[in-house]
């Protein structure tokens, strides 16, 4: 089977159409392949990407032509030179801007010369980015490289700067045009680690692990996947694949690397030699503390129990071992949070939560200060924009993790509070949860009341751990101007390791 038959199946497989085509357009493939999906003619889609790509490939022409007469080395890579490379059409390939890597010491030389000819810093503090500086210019944007990739990852380039070839360009007019890239070893080994960067930085969000038991996966990864197959399939006898294991052992990878190397495989079979995987699974990964969770998920089975209990043992052991930080309480206990204001002489937002057993259920009341209550229109459920209480409750007797959102909505003139379901989309009904809502100038409170249902369906009838977030939005914006979060860390506001544990005895 070719990449494109791998494709179609992953996707037919998995998801329905709709789903299929929103993963098309979330990963930029939809001009590739929504004719299978949506039976839709593409040449407008492909004519507007075709200009688009003649816009930027001019550009491109002639900022290189400058570069080389200044006796500056550079690299070009990604872009149109894949477009061109990798895409029978090049046009259905969809990139955004002009990636080139110059030497340390002609960078300088070359921003300058960048800044002369019209471009600006795409973000004011740009400059200080250790990766690339981003550049634009009308609808023209670049990408100026200090590095390949971002030093955080610690990918030593070595390789991929001295495995260089020319490559020619043709641009719409049926003129080319010569332009120093990486050979076709070096490339495929720029994909592999240029999705081990994306996927480095979203490992630090394990917020899919708990709410889906699903190890988190760079943005784009379909996209980034099928092009690296793809280049596999189309220079497969090009490329040395000796030179690529090599490399690989000289590299400092964390787990995940071998875990993104198998989801490719799982959609891909056919995208790697298997001396190449007999490499990734024998190479000694680092052993960071932050890559726990995912070494314990990746020896888990599929079965669901499987990583419920892992779940159940890791959130309960780790709590432990923060206990002296983490809040520790008994129902009928309350908590007071405060975030204080810029000057540190008030607090600007706070919220009192106190819990109580009934014979129902568990009630929990939460008085938020507030002096300027914004609200969102009655079937609008972004968190982002109204104001509320965003409640975590993980329960590990047996695993459960729910994210309710209680919106205050206007309706039929009365301020009533609906719990949403975050996590599925959906509001709960009150022979789950009711809530109640009362309002003063000053503040405003929620009294939530689970009932035994909930609490069984969730096993929380022991203990539970609770996280919370409190969003503070603007009437003027209509947007989240503040928040507050039960989380020692902000970052960690998902993470049922930082949340209050409430003993239900």
């Amino acid at each position: 089977m070719t990449c494109d038959e791998y494709i179609f199946k992953y996707l037919i497989s998995n998801f329905s159409t709709l789903e299929s085509i929103k993963m098309l357009r979330e990963n930029s493939l939809y001009i590739k392949f929504a004719d299978k999906f949506a039976k839709k003619d593409n040449k407008k889609l492909i004519e507007m990407n075709r200009l688009f790509n003649s816009f930027n490939i001019t550009a491109a022409r002639n900022i290189l032509g400058d570069i080389e007469t200044m006796h500056t080395e550079y690299i070009i890579f990604k872009g149109f030179v894949l477009s061109q490379r990798l895409y029978g059409s090049p046009d259905q390939r969809i990139w955004g801007d002009i990636d080139f890597y110059v030497k340390s010491q002609y960078f300088d030389k070359v921003y300058f010369y960048l800044l002369k000819k019209g471009y600006e810093l795409t973000y004011k503090d740009g400059l200080s980015n250790p990766h690339h500086v981003g550049l634009k210019k009308g609808g023209k944007l670049l990408e100026l490289h200090r590095t390949i990739f971002h030093p955080k990852v610690e990918i030593n380039e070595d390789f991929l700067r001295k495995n260089l070839q020319h490559y020619i360009i043709s641009d719409s007019k049926n003129t080319t045009f010569e332009v120093t890239t990486f050979n076709e070893t070096a490339t495929i080994l720029h994909l592999i680690y240029h999705l081990y960067m994306d996927t480095y930085f979203a490992s630090f969000n394990l917020k899919s692990i708990f709410t889906s038991r699903k190890l988190p996966k760079a943005r784009r990864f379909l996209y980034r996947a099928y092009e690296i197959a793809l280049f596999s399939e189309k220079y497969y006898c090009k490329i040395n694949w000796t030179d690529i294991q090599n490399d690989l052992t000289h590299q400092k990878f964390r787990i995940f690397f071998k875990k993104m190397i198998l989801d490719i495989i799982e959609i891909f079979p056919n995208a790697f030699p298997e001396s190449f995987l007999n490499t990734v699974f024998r190479l000694n990964y680092i052993g960071d503390e932050r890559d726990e969770l995912y070494r314990c998920f990746m020896k888990a089975n599929d079965k669901e129990t499987s990583k419920n209990t892992l779940l159940c043992d890791y959130i309960n052991n780790k709590w432990l071992a923060r206990r002296e930080k983490n809040i520790s309480k008994k129902v009928g206990d309350s908590i007071t949070l405060n975030k204080a204001s810029k000057n540190g002489s008030e607090y600007d937002l706070s919220c009192f939560i106190s819990t109580e057993k009934s014979a129902e259920g568990l009630n929990v009341v939460f008085k938020v200060s507030n002096d300027d209550f914004c609200i969102s229109e009655r079937n609008d459920y972004n968190t982002m924009i109204s104001d509320g209480v965003h409640l975590l409750l993980c329960g590990t007797e047996e695993y459960s993790y729910n994210s309710i959102f209680f919106f205050p909505k206007e309706i039929d003139g009365n301020i009533e509070v609906i719990p949403y379901d975050a996590l599925n989309n959906e509001t709960l009904s009150d022979d789950l949860i009711k809530a109640e809502f009362t309002k003063t100038e000053n503040e405003y409170c929620i009294t939530a009341g689970f009932s035994n249902e909930f609490l069984q369906k969730n096993h929380l009838n022991l203990y539970l751990y609770l996280g919370l977030v409190i969003s503070d939005c603007s009437s003027h914006t209509h947007y989240r101007k503040n928040s507050l979060i039960l989380s020692e860390e902000d970052s960690q506001w998902y993470n049922p390791i930082y949340f209050a544990k409430f003993d239900m005895a």
